[in-house]
């Protein structure tokens, strides 16, 4: 500071004057300032005026009138001081360097520079790569090759074609380029993309990334099950795919399985391959299951696969009962014993439990007699109580019996037995065959007697049929004569001469005891 001193002579005493040069000083002192922002460099100027303050970049003045549209000049006075205000707006790189301030007046002059730093945007990170991706989180890893120190890191993760994002979160900086993100979705592709954050504000982002995390099994159960007989043996089942947000990858197939839930637990299963075009669930999925057990109930589940393995069954299973069918087997141990010439006793066991498929109503007891040419009557009986008289008859829960009465003496009679049930007959039994025994034998029928000479006659005669026991011998009576006994011949016809005598014919069989039959009609001789 330079003092002056002038005298006075009019008022003949020392007059002392301090005359102040300019003073320049900046308000504030900093001059960092982000890019995009609006920076303001004050000036303060004091000193005697009259003074003038003015502004200088690269030693050329700013002029008002040379003012450009980003940089504005407005000058304050208060208290002594000049105040001029230099307004930059929407700072770039370019604005920034060294900025002069220089005040002038009568006694001389002053200026001081200032430095306007201009801090850009950090650089869009680069190198994005993951170091490892799950089905639910990855790690994600960039290169940070900005100089300016930064403050934070912007992550933001979205799924391709959504709205907004799916993880929007902040991270100091300190040093990182790792960061973890949780809570993904299994078999989803993601977009991620990164910012660098400083004093200047948020960077670009980084060129996305897109990635896919890996699948795991399904999560969700399929829906709306329904399963239907077919048949005795075969069942429709159909049901809708899980919802897709838990088929955590790409479906593959479906499993179908049938747990018998009475007898011995028998599991029937079925795989259906999944196909779609357009990766939707957009149609019920059906499969027919074979194999099935008539008069069964099941309990039908149905699993979504996909690559990883199969997702929950279906809850609660569906119930499905088959319908019964004829029993596949016969009735065991069928014997046969003769009770007389005229009855038969049948004793057998129940077919096999699992063969029954159904609830047993009874037995069918076929037979019939059993000869070479086949000729003799067929019986067919119902049911086994049509055949017993109600004291014969006897169920237990294991063996039954009954006994077929009004046969034929001396007939072997082929017999086999078919288990019954709601669905219809099973198959018959392998075929036993039983005599009945011999009874007393009936009259022969057609005695004809001619006159061979005035000594004997010829006599002819046809045997009962069908035969009720062996045949021993016949007997021919003469009345009040000798009786002949003639051996037995196996021919329908028989000649018999007897000399002189009318005659008459009896028939005589021998069984357990020769018995004699009744006597037939005495022909007229010739």
């Amino acid at each position: 500071m330079h003092f002056h001193i002038s005298i006075s002579a009019f008022y003949q005493k020392f007059l002392f004057a301090i005359q102040r040069l300019p003073k320049c000083g900046f308000t504030p002192s900093g001059a960092i300032f982000p890019t995009g922002s609006e920076a303001v460099l004050r000036c303060e100027a004091s000193g005697n005026p009259p003074m003038t303050v003015h502004w200088k970049r690269f030693d050329q003045l700013i002029e008002s009138h040379q003012q450009m549209d980003r940089f504005q000049l407005s000058s304050v006075a208060s208290d002594g001081r000049d105040f001029l205000d230099l307004n930059i707006s929407r700072v770039v790189a370019d604005d920034g360097g060294m900025y002069v301030c220089q005040a002038a007046n009568l006694y001389g002059s002053d200026a001081t520079d200032i430095r306007l730093i201009v801090q850009e945007l950090p650089r869009a990170p680069g190198q994005l790569q993951l170091t490892s991706v799950q089905s639910r989180s990855a790690e994600l890893q960039w290169l940070d090759e900005d100089i300016d120190p930064l403050l934070e890191y912007r992550v933001q993760l979205t799924r391709p074609g959504t709205i907004g994002w799916t993880f929007n979160q902040t991270i100091e900086a300190r040093g990182r380029s790792l960061v973890t993100l949780p809570h993904l979705h299994p078999f989803t592709v993601y977009e991620v993309q990164v910012n660098a954050i400083n004093s200047a504000g948020i960077g670009p982002p980084s060129a996305p990334l897109q990635f896919q995390t890996h699948e795991e099994i399904p999560s969700g159960p399929v829906r709306h099950v329904q399963a239907e007989s077919k048949s005795s043996r075969s069942a429709l089942v159909s049901w809708l795919p899980p919802s897709e947000e838990t088929w955590n990858g790409r479906l593959v197939t479906f499993t179908v399985t049938c747990l018998e839930t009475n007898g011995n637990g028998q599991i029937v299963q079925r795989s259906v391959a999944y196909t779609t075009t357009d990766f939707r669930p957009v149609r019920r999925v059906q499969v027919t299951v074979e194999e099935l057990r008539p008069a069964t109930v099941y309990a039908v589940t149905v699993r979504a696969l996909n690559r990883m393995g199969a997702g929950p069954e279906s809850d609660p299973p569906v119930s499905l009962t088959t319908p019964e069918a004829p029993p596949s087997s016969s009735p065991v141990n069928l014997h046969c014993v003769t009770l007389s010439a005229y009855a038969i006793q049948l004793t057998w066991a129940h077919p096999t439990l699992a063969n029954h498929h159904g609830h047993l109503q009874g037995f069918r007891i076929f037979y019939k007699v059993f000869s070479s040419n086949n000729r003799h009557r067929i019986v067919l009986a119902d049911e086994v109580s049509s055949f017993l008289r109600p004291e014969s008859k006897r169920v237990g829960p294991n063996v039954l019996d009954s006994v077929l009465y009004g046969l034929q003496a001396y007939q072997n009679y082929s017999i086999q037995i078919a288990a019954l049930n709601r669905a219809g007959s099973g198959p018959l039994s392998v075929p036993v065959v039983c005599q009945t025994d011999e009874t007393v034998p009936v009259a022969v029928h057609e005695v004809k007697a001619a006159s061979l000479s005035s000594s004997s006659i010829l006599v002819t005669w046809r045997r009962s049929t069908p035969p009720s026991g062996r045949i021993a011998h016949y007997v021919i009576q003469i009345k009040g004569t000798v009786t002949h006994v003639l051996g037995f011949c196996s021919a329908v016809r028989f000649d018999v001469v007897v000399a002189g005598q009318p005659i008459m014919l009896k028939q005589y069989a021998r069984i357990l005891v020769q018995t004699v039959g009744p006597p037939s009609s005495l022909p007229g001789t010739q």
